[in-house]
């Protein structure tokens, strides 16, 4: 755990790193025509290509290494969860039992769980295969912020139009407050200019979004939800089946077994459907805000300080690749909310099948709950 930590924190580090060498990068070739890169202009080219090319591979291989630790990980906690539902569904001779022969409903729901295979074998993966990721997203996410927030504060120079709307502001609160009291306020962001829009404009695109992407996932939840209950019926069925062959054929059940099998695969099968065009909408949604955040918005906090001078054009472009850094990595919810909905999905149904175990070991209760089993 503390590999992975320690690795995701370098890979934040280098998401500055990448930023200021695609910048370098950039400046280099602009640079041919204006003669800045010197009289070797293809030497800088290539050089500021090597160190980009570089930068960018250490940063995948120590990716790669972060997923191979991870994926151990998940390995060695999925079988330490699985030995756990093992050791409990087999702990004596009744508990496997009642799970699987009490099918009877309460209000609407089952009594007992449905597919206990899948719950076990899908959802334990699904469940530590999902919070390793959005652990290793999230604290990737915080110290990228750091890093990416403390070079743009680095790099920032005045924007003309804040430093006179301060001065503005500086003086309306002196007629307000006073001269002595305004005088500890001071609204001009000076050498800080770019920076603040760049900060503004994440505190306020990015939230904006988000609450899209809450109530688009808070849909997916449900529906990931729906599709796990009806998909273990479905499969439950067709295992119940196939333990009853002998029984079907002496009755000759099988026009009726298939309109059941139908039945169950085509109420699966709606939500299915209705889930893939969520889906597809969320993959739509995620890639024009994608879109917009590198290719467009990034560069704008920059721009006034451009036009303005103070900024040359590989510290323009530097500025607009962090801008863009900066947005991904807040925006990470938004990205993961898909993973956040399978996860609570898969936790809630594992969470289920324990309770029914603690259930199922209260004998008295449970046979109390199916009729009289007072015996004297």
């Amino acid at each position: 755990t503390g590999a992975v930590f320690a690795i995701t924190t370098l890979l934040s580090m280098s998401s500055v790193w990448v930023a200021l060498a695609s910048a370098d990068f950039l400046a280099a070739l602009a640079g041919i025509q204006t003669g800045e890169t010197g009289p070797d202009p293809v030497g800088v080219v290539l050089m500021a290509a090597g160190a980009y090319l570089g930068i960018f591979l250490a940063r995948t291989g120590g990716g790669a290494l972060r997923h191979f630790i991870a994926s151990t990980l998940h390995r060695r906690a999925r079988g330490w969860l699985v030995g756990q539902f093992n050791d409990a569904i087999l702990a004596d001779e009744r508990i496997a039992l009642d799970l699987m022969s009490d099918r009877s409903e309460t209000d609407g729901s089952p009594r007992m769980p449905d597919a206990i295979d899948q719950r076990v074998d899908e959802c334990s993966a699904g469940l530590y295969g999902g919070l390793i990721g959005l652990t290793m997203g999230l604290w990737g996410a915080v110290t990228s912020i750091w890093f990416v927030s403390s070079a743009l504060v680095a790099r920032s120079q005045p924007v003309p139009f804040l430093d006179r709307w301060g001065a503005q502001g500086n003086a309306m609160l002196a007629d307000w407050l006073g001269a002595g009291a305004a005088a500890r306020v001071d609204l001009v962001p000076g050498v800080y200019g770019s920076a603040f829009l760049a900060l503004a404009l994440v505190a306020v695109y990015v939230p904006c979004v988000t609450l899209i992407a809450w109530r688009l996932g808070r849909v997916i939840e449900r529906l990931s939800i729906q599709r796990q209950r009806r998909d273990g019926a479905w499969r439950g069925e067709w295992g119940a089946m196939l333990g009853r062959v002998n029984q079907m054929a002496t009755a000759r059940g099988e026009r009726a077994q298939s309109r059941v099998n139908d039945q169950l695969y085509g109420a699966l099968d709606q939500t299915w459907g209705r889930q893939n065009w969520l889906t597809a909408g969320m993959m739509m949604f995620t890639s024009i805000y994608q879109f917009l955040s590198t290719r467009l918005l990034a560069y704008l906090p920059a721009l006034p300080a451009y036009f303005a001078g103070g900024l040359s054009f590989r510290d323009f472009a530097a500025s607009g690749e962090l801008t863009a850094e900066l947005i991904g990595d807040v925006s990470w919810f938004i990205n993961v909310m898909p993973a956040i909905a399978t996860l609570r999905a898969n936790s809630g149904r594992l969470t289920e099948l324990a309770r029914a175990i603690e259930r199922v070991r209260q004998r008295r209760e449970v046979d109390a709950e199916t009729g009289v089993r007072d015996f004297h």
